[in-house]
């Protein structure tokens, strides 16, 4: 496996953390002794030397024979603090965080020059500090202490493994690379670099260097060590390399300059003093949302509730009000509480979102980076798969899309969700099958034919002229309509077309699909069966096609089996926020649509949150007909889920998605669901 390094390396903890540009490593040879050495038989009779490996814990002690300790990284960078840190900072967007730098990054060498004998330094200009200094021995000593510190934030039998294969591959066997290492009178190196400081300056030239962005995606590397200690130096060094403050907003919430200078004082990290203006706030104004927002933060912050709970909090809070600041403590509450599936469509939809703050963006393609890879070990289950809730979100230009979650069921069984968006994503099923095989043809009657004017009545018609407009309903996945979520971006409104009501509070389209349409009318109402009752959250998946199934079958398929992912997301949801437990029944159908009144009839559906929301409520709708009706999936090939047509025996086609939109539209102008169902299951025998 070493062989794939074109250079001689070192690993730390599975973390390539410097390596040489042509020959051998030099401080990172104290690491070693000569019993680690490991060989490698390169050709027919030819056994080299591959590289060194040893444990953390034998490495830390043996730099520490030689005087090199953490605790003296620590002294030395604070004596380098703030002349030399300041004159050799690689550029100005370094210069503002060198106070909060610790030995793991003022000493960074992350390229060993071996023409310089120098470390090229990541953060500060580590070679020209040696060139400076004109000591051989400050190059060896400066990644000795770095080494250090590294070391000390892993665990002890963390693995160190020093590559030189591709050193030794073209020499002839037996060639060692291990040498004798110094570093000079270790103790004296504080007071040194604190005297050479003070003889230097803190003036500095160096205005080119690291961007923003790529000092954050060093920060979030750190981060990720899982050290809570690195944490903390990161979230630090973010704060300081911050840019000027954002000019606060022309609109919404935050552009009252009270609320502003609030949240400016959570952007600063200080939010215990941010919580007593927001009880005076509060105490004056009353709890609006912008109260709720900084609230929410600051606890968020503070740790001072569950995060699940702040997360639930805030998304019901979305769902009402929208702005952009408001979308990233969604993600980053819920990301906190462990559910990718629920953080990673909010901070998509702010990270491609070109209306919103840079700053803001930023954050939230950094939280799309670290919710969306895959996590450590210890955050997965037994099988390697993640097992934080939620569902799994859809690709998106900004990141890999993640691997597919699993989710714990009531019941403790696990079971794997489907990724959503694989059907969900417009224009997914552009050429899936637009009829399911199952369903009767639908009588093509010319329009003008005296038969089909005497069979068709008047609302018949109104409907099927309603039918050939263009119509649309819930919105493509986030990320390809960032605009959606922008409060300054006024709703698309409906087409004004016969009998179509207009509604200027709502995103979404689609409230003109009829509840159904018969092929025929031969149906009699029979008694009220709803056959097995199954808990939502507990859905069984659907039986899988047959292994020669054409598209359109599997088409229909997937449709059906995400239609059930999101299904047991609801069941999950009503029962951790309402202590609801959902099932195929009339009684959960009465739950739902009370629900679905409360959130959004007054206020519309204006923001992202909303938005998946009811594509959940749909997806539960289609599974309920799906269960005790026996429908099925007819078309899913239209880029708007209010087209998705399904076909229910013997001759009923309906629209489940468009038909709770158009309730939650419609309110009490149009039958409830539960009537909805009640005259569906009659046309069913």
């Amino acid at each position: 496996m070493e062989s794939q390094y074109d250079s001689c390396v070192l690993i730390v903890g599975g973390r390539v953390v410097v390596r040489a540009d042509a020959g051998p490593l030099e401080a990172e040879l104290a690491l070693f002794s000569s019993d680690c050495i490991e060989l490698k038989t390169t050709d027919p009779g030819a056994v080299r030397e591959a590289g060194y490996r040893t444990t953390a814990s034998e490495a830390r002690a043996r730099l520490a024979d030689l005087g090199i300790t953490q605790e003296l990284a620590e002294r030395t960078a604070r004596a380098m603090i703030p002349n030399l840190a300041t004159a050799y900072a690689r550029g100005s967007v370094v210069r503002r965080a060198v106070a909060e730098l610790g030995p793991a990054e003022m000493f960074e060498g992350h390229v060993y020059l071996s023409s310089a004998k120098a470390y090229e330094g990541q953060w500060l200009d580590l070679a020209a500090l040696t060139f400076d200094l004109g000591d051989p021995n400050v190059a060896r000593a400066l990644q000795a202490m770095y080494l250090a510190a590294i070391l000390a934030e892993v665990d002890d039998d963390a693995d160190v493994f020093l590559s030189t294969l591709a050193l030794t591959q073209n020499q002839r066997p037996g060639v060692r690379t291990l040498k004798r290492v110094t570093f000079g009178d270790a103790e004296g190196w504080p007071s040194r670099m604190k005297a050479f400081g003070e003889d230097r300056g803190a003036a500095s030239a160096r205005e080119g260097g690291p961007t923003r962005v790529e000092v954050l995606d060093w920060l979030q590397a750190i981060a990720e060590r899982g050290v809570m200690s690195a944490k903390a130096r990161a979230d630090r060094i973010e704060r300081a390399i911050a840019t000027t403050p954002r000019p606060p907003p022309n609109r919404g919430p935050l552009s009252d300059p009270v609320a502003w200078s609030i949240e400016a004082q959570l952007d600063a990290g200080e939010a215990s003093a941010a919580l007593a203006r927001i009880d005076m706030m509060e105490r004056d104004r009353g709890s609006n949302p912008c109260v709720m927002y900084l609230r929410a933060r600051a606890s968020l912050m503070l740790n001072r509730e569950d995060p699940q709970v702040i997360a639930e909090r805030v998304s019901m809070l979305a769902s009402s009000a929208s702005f952009d600041e408001l979308e990233l403590l969604a993600a980053q509450a819920w990301a906190a509480a462990g559910n990718a599936g629920r953080a990673l469509p909010y901070a998509r939809v702010l990270a491609a979102n070109p209306r919103a703050p840079e700053e803001l963006r930023s954050r939230a393609r950094k939280l799309v980076e670290q919710v969306g890879r895959p996590q450590s070990q210890a955050a997965r289950g037994p099988s390697g798969k993640r097992t934080t809730g939620g569902i799994v979100s859809e690709p998106s230009p900004v990141s890999e899309p993640p691997e597919e979650q699993i989710e714990k069921e009531a019941s403790g069984v696990i079971r794997r969700a489907t990724p959503l968006p694989a059907v969900l994503a417009v224009g997914n099923f552009a050429t899936a099958a637009t009829a399911h095989p199952s369903a009767p043809p639908t009588p093509r009657a010319p329009t003008n034919s005296p038969a089909r004017r005497k069979s068709t009545s008047r609302p018949q018609q109104r409907e099927e002229g309603r039918d050939q407009r263009q119509i649309a309903t819930l919105p493509p996945p986030p990320q390809q309509t960032p605009e959606l979520d922008d409060p300054a971006t006024p709703p698309p409104e409906l087409h004004e077309v016969g009998h179509a009501p207009k509604d200027e509070r709502t995103l979404v389209k689609g409230i003109s699909r009829p509840a159904f349409r018969a092929v025929s009318t031969n149906s009699t109402p029979p008694r009220l069966s709803l056959g097995k009752l199954e808990l939502a959250e507990t859905f069984d998946d659907p039986a899988p096609p047959p292994s020669m199934a054409d598209a359109r079958v599997r088409a229909a398929h997937d449709a059906r089996t995400q239609c059930t992912a999101m299904a047991r997301e609801l069941g999950m949801l009503y029962r951790t926020q309402h202590g609801i437990e959902l099932r195929n029944d009339l009684a959960s159908l009465e739950v739902i649509q009370a629900e679905l009144i409360a959130r959004y009839h007054e206020t519309g559906v204006r923001t992202v949150a909303a938005m998946l929301d009811l594509r959940r409520h749909g997806a539960f709708l289609s599974e309920m007909i799906a269960r005790t009706l026996k429908a099925t999936w007819l078309d899913v090939s239209p880029k708007e889920l209010g087209h998705w047509t399904m076909f229910v025996p013997p001759d009923t086609r309906v629209w489940p998605f468009a038909r709770v939109l158009r309730f939650v539209t419609m309110g009490s102008k149009e039958r409830d669901l539960v009537a909805y169902f009640l005259e569906l299951h009659a046309r069913s025998y």
